[in-house]
Parts: C-alpha cells; sequence; structure tokens
C-alpha cells in the first residue's frame, strides 16, 4: 500500500486541513495505482512563500516564489519525460523532506490560496492540482517542450476534474 505523508507548516490551512489532507492523499494514492505503483510514499510539505522560496533558491537555484517543487528520486519506474544522469544526482544529493518514499513536493499553501482567490474556484482545488503537478513530476512527465506540456496539463486536469465532478 502507498502512503502520502503531509506536513503542514502554513497559516493558509488552519480551518481546512484535514479536508485538504484527506482529498490530496485520496488523489495521489489512485494515481500511484493506476501507475502500477506499490509499497511506496511520497511526501507533501505545504508552506508559506517564504518559505517555497527558500527551498526555490537551495535546491533550484532560482530566487523566486513559485507554486509547487517536486524531487523526484530514482526508485519509481520512469514511463514518460526525460531522465538526466545530473538530475538523477541532484535528487539524491536533495531529499527535502525525508530519507524514505520515491519522491517530495513541496507546495506553497500561500500561493494556491492567492490563485484560487483570482480564478474563482475553491482553494481546495487548487492545491489539489499543485499536488497533482508535482506527482506527475516525480513519475517522470515533463512540462518544459510544449508537446510534453500539453500532455502533462492534460493529465493534471482529468484527474483533478475527475476528483471534482467524477
Amino acid at each position: 500500500m502507498n502512503r502520502i505523508l503531509i506536513d503542514i507548516k502554513s497559516k493558509y490551512l488552519r480551518s481546512n486541513r484535514m479536508t485538504v489532507q484527506r482529498l490530496i492523499s485520496a488523489v495521489l494514492k489512485r494515481i500511484l495505482k493506476e501507475e502500477e505503483i506499490d509499497g511506496e510514499a511520497v511526501n507533501l510539505l505545504l508552506v508559506d512563500n517564504n518559505q517555497i522560496k527558500r527551498y526555490n533558491r537551495r535546491y533550484l537555484e532560482r530566487n523566486r516564489v513559485t507554486d509547487v517543487i517536486a524531487f523526484g528520486y530514482p526508485s519509481p519506474p520512469r514511463r514518460y519525460g526525460r531522465d538526466s544522469a545530473a538530475a538523477t544526482q541532484r535528487q539524491k544529493e536533495h531529499k527535502v523532506i525525508t530519507d524514505k518514499g520515491i519522491g517530495d513536493i513541496v507546495i506553497s499553501a500561500e500561493k494556491a490560496m492567492t490563485e484560487a482567490r483570482k480564478r474563482e474556484i475553491p482553494f481546495e482545488q487548487e492545491v489539489l492540482r499543485y499536488a497533482v503537478h508535482g506527482l506527475l513530476h516525480i513519475l517522470g512527465y515533463d512540462d518544459r517542450m510544449a508537446k510534453d506540456r500539453k500532455r502533462m496539463w492534460k493529465r493534471q486536469e482529468e484527474i483533478v476534474s475527475h476528483r471534482l465532478h467524477g
């Protein structure tokens, strides 16, 4: 059985933290099952903008706020996208949350809240979108090239839409 380990360090999740945890956990477990991955863990950290900016600067050398950062580790099968030796080495060196699992996802709950308000959608929908996006990266999806980005976003939105309407 797969495990989704969620650590909340964001003040933006005071009232609805259990709802968000259950939603993310259920959806990410379903994705792993669909990808035929079993017995693994995914670590997810929900933070505020200042914290994700620090992670972004430290691990990706980008000094800016972002919505989600994903670090995949070598254990899951790489079915999509590119898997370079440099990326694999960087992943081994930067186990962000814990030393267990197939990957770490760091999400800015603050950014999700801002974007949800701007788009007039529920916060839970936006934070779920970020979690799904991060897991797809861990599973090898890539969004650097237009055709890969289109495939990744299509899959991401199918998952988010199915969860909300299915």
